[in-house]
C-alpha cells in the first residue's frame, strides 16, 4: 500500500464500467481509468456521469433475459439487478472528509471541489507507450487485463516504463489470452503456409504467444520487477449467474510486483545528501527529459529500422506468398488427382455394388421361378390326381350305363319276343281281312268302270 496519497497516482487498466477505479479513488488516491471498448465506455459514462440513476432511484436491468439453458425456474431469466448500488458522486465527493485528510479533492479555478478522477479512452499502448507517460505513475492496477494483450511482454514493458522507481503493479486475473490464434493443422507444411491460410485474420492472432505463469514471472523479474506477493489459484467468477446450473470459474493469479529502484552512486555519502533537494529533483527531471529525448530518438531510429525491415518483410512475404500459391496449386493438382482417384474407386465400387445387386436380383428371380415351378408341379400332380379320380368315376358310370343298357336290351328282347309271339297268333286273321279288302276294292273298281262305259 502506498501511504503518501499526495504522490500516489494510480492507473486502472481495463476500466469496464468503472467500479474498480471508483473504489481506488474513494480510498483517497488520484486515479485515471483506461478502457478501449466503446460499449464499456458508454456504460461507465452513463453510470458515473449521467446523474439519472442513484441507489434511491436505481435502474433495473435483466442481465440474463436471453438465457434459456441451465435455468432452474421460469422466473430466473427475468430477474432484475438494480444499478448503481452506490452514488459515485457521493463516494468521491459528497461523503468525503475535508481537504486536509482527503488529497483526492481539489479546487478548480472557480473554487469548486472536484475529485482527481479521469478517464483515458483508447488503446493502452498508444496512450501509455508515449514518452510523456514515462515515470509518471505510482501504481498500476489491472484486473483481467494482461491476458487481453496481443503480446503480454509488450504490455509489461510499457507498464514498467510508465511506473516511477518503486512503483507498484497490482494484478488479478487468468491467462486466457484473447488473441490466441488457431492451431496448426497437419497439412500446414510450414509457418508461411499456415500464415497464408489465415491471412484474412488480424495479424495479432498470428503473432500472439501463449505463455505460462512461470514464463510471465521470469519475464517480470528480467524486466526489472520484484515479486512481493503471489497467490495462485484464486477462485473468481466472471459475469456469472449464481443461480445457473453452469458457470465459468477461473483460478486466477494475484500478484504484487514493485519496480526496482536504481542505486545512484554519489561522491558524497553524508546524511544531508540522502534527502532529495529541489535542485536534485530538477536535475533528475532534466535527466529524465534527456532520457526521454534519447528514447524518442531511439524510437525514431527503431521506427525507421522497422519500416525498412517491414519493407524487406513485405518483399519476402510476397515471395513466400508466391511460393505458397505455387504450393497451393500443386496441392490443388494433387487434390484433383486424389478426387479423380477417389471417383474412380467409387465408380468401381458402384459397379461392383450394381453387379452384386443384379446377382441378388437374379438369385431372387431364380428362387421365385423355382417356387413357381414347384407350385406348377404340385398343381399338375393335383390335376392329374383329380383327372384320374374323374376318369375312374366316368368309367364306373359308363360301366353302370352299359349294365343298365344290357338290362334294358334284355328287357326289350324279352318284350320283343313276347310281342312277336302275340303278332304270330294274330297274323291269320289279318290275312283274311286283307283278302276281303282286296275283293271289296275290285268290286268297287268294276263298278267304276261300268259307270264310265255307260
Amino acid at each position: 500500500m502506498l501511504h503518501d496519497t499526495h504522490l500516489a497516482c494510480f492507473c486502472s487498466l481495463l476500466l469496464g464500467v468503472g467500479r474498480l477505479a471508483l473504489e481506488i479513488g474513494a480510498m483517497g488516491y488520484r486515479v485515471q481509468g483506461n478502457e478501449f471498448s466503446l460499449f464499456m465506455l458508454l456504460a461507465s459514462d452513463f453510470v458515473l456521469n449521467s446523474g439519472t440513476c442513484s441507489p434511491e432511484h436505481p435502474l433495473a436491468i435483466s442481465p440474463w433475459l436471453l438465457e434459456t439453458r441451465n435455468v432452474h425456474g421460469p422466473l430466473d431469466p427475468v430477474r432484475t439487478v438494480s444499478i448503481p448500488d452506490v452514488d459515485p458522486t457521493k463516494v468521491l465527493c459528497g461523503d468525503a472528509p475535508s481537504d486536509e485528510n482527503n488529497n483526492n479533492i481539489h479546487d478548480d479555478d472557480d473554487g469548486n471541489d472536484y475529485p482527481d478522477f479521469s478517464m483515458a479512452a483508447g488503446d493502452f499502448l498508444c496512450i501509455y507507450g508515449h514518452s510523456r507517460e514515462a515515470h509518471q505513475w505510482d501504481g498500476v492496477v489491472s484486473c483481467f487485463f494482461l491476458d487481453a494483450a496481443p503480446c503480454i511482454v509488450e504490455y509489461l514493458l510499457v507498464i514498467y516504463n510508465m511506473l516511477k522507481p518503486g512503483g507498484m503493479l497490482f494484478n488479478m486475473g487468468p491467462l486466457l489470452y484473447h488473441w490466441s490464434g488457431p492451431a496448426m493443422r497437419p497439412d500446414d507444411l510450414s509457418i508461411e503456409h499456415y500464415e497464408c491460410r489465415y491471412r484474412h485474420l488480424d495479424r495479432r492472432y498470428l503473432d500472439s504467444v501463449d505463455l505460462s505463469w512461470s514464463d510471465v514471472r521470469n519475464i517480470l523479474e528480467n524486466i526489472g520487477f520484484e515479486i512481493l506477493e503471489e497467490h495462485v489459484g484464486v477462485r473468481a467468477l466472471y459475469t456469472a449467474d449464481r443461480r445457473s446450473m453452469m458457470n465459468m470459474e477461473y483460478r486466477c493469479i494475484q500478484f504484487v510486483a514493485q519496480k526496482r529502484k536504481k542505486n545512484n552512486k554519489k561522491s558524497n555519502t553524508t546524511t544531508e545528501e540522502t534527502n532529495t533537494t529541489e535542485e536534485e529533483e530538477e536535475e533528475q527531471q532534466q535527466q529524465q527529459q534527456v532520457v526521454v529525448e534519447e528514447q524518442q530518438q531511439q524510437q525514431e531510429e527503431v521506427v525507421m529500422e522497422e519500416e525498412e525491415q517491414q519493407q524487406q518483410e513485405e518483399v519476402a512475404e510476397e515471395q513466400q506468398q508466391q511460393q505458397v500459391v505455387v504450393m497451393d496449386e500443386q496441392h490443388s493438382v494433387d487434390a484433383a488427382a486424389a478426387v479423380a482417384a477417389t471417383a474412380a474407386v467409387e465408380q468401381v465400387m458402384d459397379e461392383q455394388q450394381q453387379q452384386q445387386q443384379q446377382q441378388v436380383v437374379m438369385e431372387v428371380q431364380q428362387a421365385v421361378m423355382e417356387e413357381r415351378q414347384a407350385e406348377q408341379q404340385q398343381q399338375q400332380q393335383a390335376d392329374e390326381t383329380a383327372n384320374k379320380v374323374a376318369t375312374e368315376q366316368q368309367q364306373q358310370q359308363q360301366q353302370q350305363v352299359v349294365v343298365e343298357g344290357q338290362e334294358q336290351q334284355q328287357v326289350a328282347a324279352e318284350t320283343t319276343t313276347a310281342t312277336t309271339a302275340a303278332v304270330a297268333e294274330t297274323q291269320p286273321s289279318r290275312k283274311r281281312s286283307s283278302q276281303e279288302l282286296e275283293e271289296s276294292k275290285l268290286d268297287d273298281d268294276n263298278q267304276d268302270d261300268a259307270m264310265e262305259i255307260s
